[in-house]
């Protein structure tokens, strides 16, 4: 089992590298989300888009249906 470090990737600063994401998917490293307003105004847009597709019945990708599935 990975112990996770005490290494921190900050998601919405800017991409993330190819060695960040392994990192993140191997447990070698933490997640956290930028403190931006800019950037926690873009995340609640999306869940506000996000729940009036839900209220329509919209399908969503990995939301209302299973990833991979068609």
């Amino acid at each position: 089992m990975n112990k996770i470090s005490s290494r921190e990737i900050t998601v919405g600063e800017g991409d993330l590298t190819l060695d960040q994401i392994v990192a993140i998917a191997r447990g070698k490293a933490m997640v956290s989300l930028s403190p931006s307003p800019q950037f926690r105004e873009r995340l609640e847009k999306s869940r506000k888009a996000l729940d009036e597709a839900m209220k329509h019945d919209v399908p969503v990708y990995g939301v209302t249906t299973g990833y991979g599935k068609s």
